[in-house]
């Protein structure tokens, strides 16, 4: 099974390389100087160059050994005794070079697994987003060290060790207005089913268009299908889904074989916010009359919105024919065109289009009932001033009881415009039953415990015989609040809150068929421009690079220490402060993270 999100990202590309603020350069340079100043040690810049050379001289004559290098006391005391150091210079003692090693440690993760050295290379250029420039740089100083064979292996330029030639991209198609690039839904289940089977001057805005997928139940890996890149989206979603439809009709009729068996592949879902899904079905989108995709409720105009009101008898649902037959010519963008995806076996237009509760819930639903209490509600639900304030206030408090498998902190309802999905989904499940039973009235604190009820239910995989009840909370929720904070505020994220029990029925918990895993993914694509030129030809390099290396599922140790208790005749050594596991980390060194 698998499923799919189509998800647009605006990216703004500079002509110029992504730099700091001249503030920051100035505080930079500031704390620089200071900790120049801190050191004792003083030296002339002109003899740096010498300083180096004669090291590396140093090294050859004596014929030492590459373990040599690791010797952080040996290589700063040569260094000491053959340059012009002041005689004020600090000596470099035992507990200096402890500290060095151990900050060096800190960066780096504990992996016994002996690799090549261009395979270190390349693990270290990925994970640090190390630019072409530095490896081009970096490369020929190795390889000319005769003393070293390993150096003499490795390629002279980043694209070879990096398999990220110009081939990768020569497959760019044209796709009016823009570009666009397939990277295939065979070539990303290959990869990662199989590897969980082993374990100018000036700012354009441009935007991305990506179809991505992973393998489901088998891997959480999100890999892209395609992507298009233009100033504005594709004028016809049918032309931009036309590649993955060709091969999805095909991998769905013959399957896909891998190490010599045969594996049935079917479209499982796609995962869209409401402008998205618009574009793939060609429907009215959620400012339209008759915009729900689940039901035939037409919404009303009143006070200057488009509103759904409660009705007690639900309407007529959707299904797989009225859309093909087009029964509500109202709900389609035009008359007698659909969707491409129609062409795909068992794939109903309906109920493959689960309602995405972080746009529906989080992003829509909790978000409106803060704004609401904070100053566009009635008079009658709105906190003072004061209220806010000590909630924002207690909002903070709680920062250092958050564990780190939390994205973010809490933040004041202040930044409420900037709060993100993760930030509403834990103040809706976790801070705000807290903090908000003391300030709002009784009436609202229990219509928003409804709404905190049956998502704790809904996002629970333990809970599949209180669905009956779930439904009836949602329903009675959105009755009570339309009755609270008035009808015109039931818009389409509060009305689709009817439906979204039915989608647990088909895919499970929500956090099963959510955008939060293909959210998460877009930082990838975004750091992977790094210039404005040519951005997704630097994409597809990018992932060519990134899928050259195998990812581990290891446990990373960070933060080494020698404090610890241990038992009598037993050595462990290094020790650590932190661990990460695949699915959560434990940090003994922070009273928040210490526990499961």
């Amino acid at each position: 099974m698998f499923k799919f999100i189509h998800y647009r990202e605006r990216i703004a590309a500079n002509s110029t390389k992504i730099i700091k603020s001249y503030r920051t350069k100035r505080r930079k340079i500031q704390n620089d100087h200071k900790l120049l100043n801190e050191s004792k040690t003083c030296f002339s810049i002109q003899n740096v160059n010498q300083i180096v050379e004669l090291f590396i001289n140093q090294k050859k004559n004596k014929n030492q050994p590459v373990d040599d290098l690791y010797k952080y006391n040996d290589v700063l005391v040569q260094i000491n005794e053959n340059s012009n150091f002041s005689k004020n210079s600090e000596k470099i003692t035992d507990s200096n070079c402890s500290n060095t090693i151990k900050n060096e440690v800190d960066k780096c993760s504990i992996n016994n697994e002996k690799k090549p050295l261009h395979i270190k290379l390349k693990h270290w250029a990925l994970e640090c987003y190390d630019p072409h420039s530095t490896l081009d740089k970096l490369l020929p100083i190795l390889k000319n060290e005769e003393d070293y064979k390993s150096f003499q292996k490795l390629p002279l330029n980043s694209r070879t060790l990096l398999n990220s030639g110009s081939s990768a991209t020569k497959n760019i198609l044209n796709i009016y207005p823009g570009i666009y690039y397939h990277f295939g839904l065979s070539y990303g289940i290959n990869r990662h089913l199989l590897k969980f089977k082993h374990e100018d001057n000036e700012i354009k805005i441009v935007q991305f268009w990506p179809l991505l997928a992973y393998v489901y139940p088998h891997s959480n890996n999100i890999f892209p299908i395609e992507i298009y890149h233009g100033n504005s989206k594709p004028n016809d979603s049918n032309n931009y889904l036309k590649y993955f439809i060709e091969e999805a009709k095909y991998l769905t009729k013959n399957g896909i074989e891998l190490n010599g068996n045969l594996f049935k592949v079917s479209i499982m879902a796609f995962c869209c916010d409401s402008p998205a899904k618009s574009f793939i079905l060609k429907i009215k989108s959620h400012t339209g009359f008759s915009s729900c995709t689940r039901c035939y409720h037409e919404g009303e105009y009143f006070q200057n919105r488009i509103c759904f009101p409660y009705q007690e008898n639900s309407c007529k649902m959707r299904d797989h024919c009225g859309y093909v037959t087009m029964i509500q010519k109202s709900h389609h963008l035009r008359e007698g065109v659909t969707s491409d995806l129609t062409e795909l076996s068992n794939f109903d237009m309906v109920q493959s289009f689960p309602l995405d509760y972080m746009h529906l819930v989080l992003l829509g639903a909790m978000r409106k009932l803060i704004h609401l209490w904070m100053s566009k509600g009635p008079v009658t639900v709105r906190l003072h001033n004061r209220q806010i304030a000590k909630i924002s206030e207690l909002l903070l408090g709680l920062r250092q009881f958050i564990p780190i498998e939390f994205a973010r902190k809490p933040r004041s309802f202040e930044d409420i415009c900037r709060w993100k999905a993760t930030e509403l989904r834990q103040f809706l499940l976790h801070t705000g039953p807290i903090v908000l039973k003391t300030f709002l009235s009784e009436v609202c604190y229990k219509n928003i415990m409804l709404l905190i009820i049956a998502m704790t239910i809904l996002l629970s995989s333990n809970h599949k015989n209180n669905l009956r009840f779930t439904d009836y909370l949602l329903n009675y929720f959105v009755q009570s609040f339309g009755n609270m904070y008035g009808q015109h505020f039931i818009s389409h994220n509060i009305h689709g809150l009817l439906h979204i029990v039915e989608d647990y029925k088909r895919f499970g918990p929500f956090d099963s068929c959510s955008c939060f895993p293909f959210e998460n993914y877009l930082q990838f694509l975004k750091s992977a421009v790094r210039k404005p030129n040519k951005p997704l030809q630097q994409i597809v390099r990018k992932y060519k690079e990134e899928n050259t290396v195998i990812a581990s599922n290891t446990p990373i140790c960070q933060t080494m220490h020698d404090n610890g208790l241990m038992i009598e005749k037993i050595t462990c050594s290094p020790q650590f402060s932190l661990i990460k596991l695949q699915t959560f980390s434990i940090n003994v060194a922070t009273c928040s993270d210490t526990y499961i």
